[in-house]
């Protein structure tokens, strides 16, 4: 009598990465056969629709698992307790005196928001919010699967928009998703940096996130901005803000203030702030 060993299912960031991997392969196999353009066109708009329905997948996913307290990847913490997956969708759907039919979860300003309310610190959700990369790929993600699934006339302009930022003469979405770009044709990029994002919100901690994605951008002083420590790009001096939103100081070392001859006011300069994760 054989023994039948079940296998324990894939964690949502191990789900997506096999999905944007199996992806990958079938674009490279359909570029490097003798098929015709349109089949290949059809191809990889297909493929930019299945790595949209991936990420989204998956943000659902993690934020479902995270707020459950299940053994979660990216280490988020729900801020009350939710017993089970019954009682989360009766919170998630009823918004006021509607019941939503079902949930979006891009664009990511929708998943950010929901983490933000349930979710301490929004984490891990929130290690994208500062990531002008990441956020300007999944916003040409969302344009790109609107104009190949709804093209409208709203959806094509925005493509176009897309298109000349990159410089294409594209007038499909197919043809701007194999146009090449560093070597590699555009939906390479998209599905490279779709794995980064998701490496990025299921890591073990802020730091080995930080060290995949690329940067966040620079904080301005006498702004708002998230806890941890910052380094001043003047002088290199540090302060750390102990809570979200708590108002970053000026540096005291490189503060200038300027006075407008015209109107007799005086402006303070100080150097941006950087993040540091250690």
């Amino acid at each position: 009598m054989t023994t039948r060993v079940l296998e324990a299912p894939l964690r949502p960031g191990q789900a997506a990465l096999l999905d944007l991997q199996i992806l990958t392969d079938v674009i490279i196999d359909a570029r490097g056969a003798s098929i015709k353009d349109k089949t290949l066109h059809s191809v990889v708009e297909l493929c930019a629709l299945r790595v949209y329905s991936i990420l989204e997948e998956f943000l659902q996913r993690l934020f479902y698992q995270t707020m459950l307290a299940e053994e979660t990847e990216g280490n988020g913490k729900p801020k009350f307790q939710v017993a089970t997956q019954d009682e989360l969708e009766l919170l998630l759907f009823n918004t006021g005196s509607r019941r939503e039919k079902y949930l979006d979860w891009l664009p990511y300003d929708v998943t950010l928001g929901r983490a933000e309310a349930y979710l301490v610190g929004g984490a891990p959700f929130s290690r994208l919010k500062y990531r002008p990369v990441e956020l300007r790929a999944v916003a040409e993600l969302a344009i790109l699967r609107n104009a190949i699934a709804h093209p409208s006339d709203y959806a094509g302009r925005k493509f176009q928009e897309l298109a000349r930022l990159r410089s294409y003469t594209s007038d499909s979405p197919a043809e701007y998703l194999l146009s090449i770009r560093s070597g590699e044709p555009e939906v390479l990029h998209l599905v490279a940096r779709s794995s980064t994002i998701v490496q990025g919100l299921t890591s073990t901690s802020d730091c080995d996130a930080n060290n995949l994605m690329e940067p966040e951008r620079p904080f301005e002083a006498e702004k708002k901005a998230p806890l941890g420590k910052f380094l001043c790009a003047g002088c290199g001096g540090e302060q750390e803000l102990p809570e979200e939103g708590t108002v970053l100081a000026a540096c005291t070392h490189c503060l200038v203030l300027n006075r407008c001859e015209a109107c007799g006011r005086t402006t303070r300069v100080s150097p941006t702030w950087t993040r540091i994760f250690t």
